[in-house]
Order: C-alpha cells, then sequence, then structure tokens
C-alpha cells in the first residue's frame, strides 16, 4: 500500500520527489500524519487517493479482517463437511457474522453522524464558512468528510496548512473531531462492549441472547479486540488517568497566547486543552502551536506518544486465550520486554538521524529534542510534531532524504508493533480444532485397518 500509494501520488502531483510521495502513502495507511511536503497544496484527486489509504490503514476496518477470513473458512467448511460441523461450530458462526455486522455497522455509523453534524453546520454557519473560505476551502462537506475520516482514523492530516488551529475555538467542531478521535481507536474496545451489553439486555431471541452470552464471557476467542469485563474497566480506568493528567499539564501554558494563537476565555482554553489531549496520544491533529510550548511539556508529550499503544498492547496479550490466567508477574515482563524493545528502535533511529543531520548543520539541543519527538511521534503512529519555522510541514520535512526513510520506517514498525508474537486463538482456534479432528480421525482409521 505504501509503495502502489506513493506511485499514484508521485503520478499525480507535479514536481514532487517520489520519496516524499512513498512518506505521505505511508503516513497515510499507517495512519500517522506525518507530512515532508504542504499537504494543503496537493490536488483533490491526491488528498482523496490519501483519504482512502487512510480509511484502508484505519483500526475498525482493518480489525474485522481476520474476523471476516475466519468466518469465509467456516463457511466453506459447512457447505463442503456440513457433517463435521457440530452445534458449538454452528455458533461461532452466528457469532463471527454478529461482530462482522455490528463492526462495519458501527465504523459507518459514527462517521456518518460526525460527517452530517460538522457538514450541516458548516454550511449553515456563516463564521464558520469564512474561516473555511480563508484557508482555501470552498466546500465545507468537502472539509467534513475529510476531517471526519481524518479523525476517527486518528490519521492526523489535515485540508488545512495549520491542522484544526482555525477552528480550535469552536465548540461543535472540536468537540465532534474528539469523540471521532476516541471512537476510532482507544475507547472502541470500551464502546464496543457497550454495545454488545445493550444487544444482551433488549433482546428477546433467546439464540442471539446465547450468542452474545458466549462472546461475552469468552470475547478473545472470537475478536481480538474485545476485552472481559475487567480487562475493558481496566484499559478505561488507564485511558482516563492518562488523559486527566495530561489535561492539568496543558495548565502550564495558561498564560501563553502564543501557543492558543490567541486570547480566549477561561472556558475556551479548558476545551481547547481537553481536545488537544484526546489528539495527543493517538492522532496528531492540533489546535495549539505544538512548535510554542514549553521544553518540558514537550518532553512529557514525547512519552507520551511513545507509550499511546502500551495499554492496549498489555491488554492484548493478557487476554490471550492462551493465557487466560496470566499473573500480574507475567504481565509485568511482557510489558518490561516491549518497552525495551522499542527504546532500543526509538535510540538508533535517534542517533542516526542525529549524525546524518549534524553533518550538514549543528544540532542544538532544541533541535536534538525535535528529532526526538519526531521520532517518538513516529513511531507511536500519533503525527504531531513542533514544525519547521516558516514551513507548513512537519519537522522531518527538512531533513535529508536517508533521515526521511528512517522516519518512514519508524511509523511502519510502529504501527505493527501491536502485532501478538504468535498466532492469536481469535484467528487460529478453528484451524487447529480442525487439525486435531483430522488427526482424531486418522488414527481411528489406523486403528481400524490394524484390528
Amino acid at each position: 500500500m505504501t509503495l502502489l500509494g506513493g506511485l499514484i501520488l508521485w503520478g499525480l502531483e507535479k514536481n514532487l520527489w517520489y520519496l516524499d510521495a512513498v512518506f505521505v502513502a505511508g503516513s497515510a495507511v499507517c495512519v500517522t500524519g506525518l507530512s515532508t511536503v504542504d499537504f494543503s497544496l496537493f490536488r483533490v484527486s491526491s488528498q482523496i487517493v490519501v483519504l482512502i489509504w487512510i480509511q484502508m490503514g484505519g483500526l475498525v476496518l482493518l480489525s474485522v479482517v481476520p474476523v471476516t477470513l475466519r468466518f469465509l473458512y467456516y463457511q466453506r467448511e459447512k457447505r463442503r463437511n456440513p457433517d463435521v460441523l457440530d452445534e458449538k461450530s454452528h455458533q461461532t458462526i452466528r457469532i463471527l457474522k454478529l461482530i462482522i455486522i455490528t463492526v462495519f455497522v458501527y465504523l459507518v455509523t459514527i462517521q456518518l453522524i460526525g460527517f452530517i453534524v460538522m457538514g450541516v453546520y458548516l454550511d449553515a454557519n456563516g463564521s464558520a464558512n469564512r474561516v473555511l473560505k480563508l484557508n482555501g476551502i470552498d466546500n465545507p462537506w468537502w472539509w467534513s468528510l475529510f476531517y471526519t475520516m481524518s479523525s476517527f482514523q486518528n490519521a492526523g492530516f489535515g485540508l488545512f496548512s495549520s491542522s484544526i488551529i482555525p477552528f480550535s475555538n469552536d465548540v461543535l467542531i472540536s468537540l465532534v473531531i474528539a469523540f471521532l478521535i476516541v471512537a476510532g481507536n482507544t475507547l472502541f474496545p470500551i464502546f464496543l462492549r457497550i454495545i454488545f451489553l445493550l444487544l444482551r439486555t433488549f433482546t428477546r431471541n433467546q439464540r442471539l441472547r446465547s450468542d452474545l452470552d458466549e462472546l461475552l464471557s469468552r470475547p478473545r476467542s472470537y475478536y481480538y479486540l474485545l476485552f472481559p469485563s475487567n480487562s475493558t474497566l481496566v484499559l478505561f480506568g488507564f485511558w482516563l488517568l492518562v488523559t486527566v493528567t495530561e489535561w492539568m499539564l496543558f495548565f502550564v501554558e495558561w498564560d501563553r497566547p502564543v501557543v492558543y494563537a490567541s486570547t480566549f476565555s477561561s472556558g475556551t482554553k479548558l476545551m481547547i486543552n481537553f481536545v488537544q489531549t484526546i489528539s495527543a496520544r493517538t492522532c496528531g491533529l492540533n489546535n495549539v502551536n505544538i512548535g510554542f510550548l514549553t521544553t518540558g511539556h514537550i518532553a512529557f508529550l514525547l512519552a507520551s506518544m511513545f507509550l499511546s499503544a502500551f495499554p492496549h498492547m498489555i491488554t492484548l496479550r493478557s487476554t490471550n486465550e492462551k493465557r487466560r490466567f496470566t499473573s500480574k508477574s507475567v504481565i509485568t515482563k511482557f510489558a518490561k520486554k516491549f518497552l525495551v524493545r522499542d527504546l532500543v528502535w526509538l535510540y538508533i533511529a535517534i542517533v542516526i538521524i542525529t549524525f546524518i543531520e549534524g553533518a550538514s548543520v549543528n544540532i542544538l539541543l532544541t533541535s536534538f529534542l525535535a528529532i526526538c519527538f519526531e521520532v517518538s511521534s513516529a513511531y507511536g503512529t500519533v503525527g504531531l510534531s513542533v514544525g519547521y519555522p516558516g514551513q507548513n510541514y512537519s519537522f522531518c520535512g527538512s531533513f535529508t532524504g536517508v533521515s526521511k526513510f528512517i522516519i518512514l520506517l519508524t511509523f511502519i514498525a510502529g504501527r505493527h508493533r501491536g502485532l501478538p508474537e504468535t498466532l492469536d486463538p481469535a484467528i487460529s482456534s478453528f484451524s487447529r480444532r480442525k487439525q486435531t479432528e483430522r488427526n482424531s480421525m486418522t488414527t481411528s482409521e489406523n486403528e481400524l485397518t490394524i484390528h
């Protein structure tokens, strides 16, 4: 997808270096948002390609692919060997179908609501429409569609050269974008479990109720982004703790108008800080000037972006059906292992980029912090950047070709760091059960032959 998207963008955009085209395509499909060129200057056709790549790389859509493949495998076996499938297998088919339908309805419904709400508002609100026109956007519905999909997929791409700063004080736009961000990533497992619980509560179909009981009691046997109730509560609690901590940290910028791009009321600042806190962990859309934050705040965000995927990764592994009774010590061991592995990757990338960029210009302490921030943002697939003075692209846009390529490898590696180390039972259980049945049948035939 990265190489193909790069070829398409390279053909559509004149005077675009192929490496920059590949970088943008990779950043889109890895839902990162970093860009080495001014994306707001791209043609509409190129922006549509990037939007498609963003949708294809989104967490929710990708998560349903293995479920769909498993469902199709069951259906094939059902047609070929209908007598082999027991009642448990038939229930599994129904549960997989229920997951596929629910996730697709969720995917379409949430984005459709966001698109309509922001589109109607922008089309009817005169001041909001003027903001669009001042930033070179004539069609409010196109803006609404792009930012809905970019927010929900946590991609961080935008049609404004200044991200969502022009709408930073707009309550409706800001809160809708914040909701889309959490609905498409960090809180998706929580929302999905709530949906299944509501279905279980209000359905009168006994078969459906039985299927939901099975799904809710053993969720990781069917879908790797649906967790048991305790793990779901822990995941939500951790998200709430981190969100409140980061939101309170923004108070260090309270009396700095340069950060907020204007002077706002206290209530508006609280809202701006909240939206930026939501976006800082996974999305990369910014409604404040990141480059003007205090050094300590940038350092904190650097660590936050690096750790953004850790709660999900640990929950994913600790709820594996193979490790249903995983002890806290083993979970701690997992966390340390992932932390060390990721730190090594970040350290090597930072050292190489610093050496390369330092060969042409002396790296100051602020520049070194900006490099660290860029690498952490890439590995966390967040997309926040301190920017480059006088340019409307990420700080990595000022790098040489080799350094850009390292950033490209970094966000590709970061996008895949959540993959399980072994084949997850949510995907492999049926294959293994079938293999066991075949081995058992073969053994029985051999015993009959010997007899």
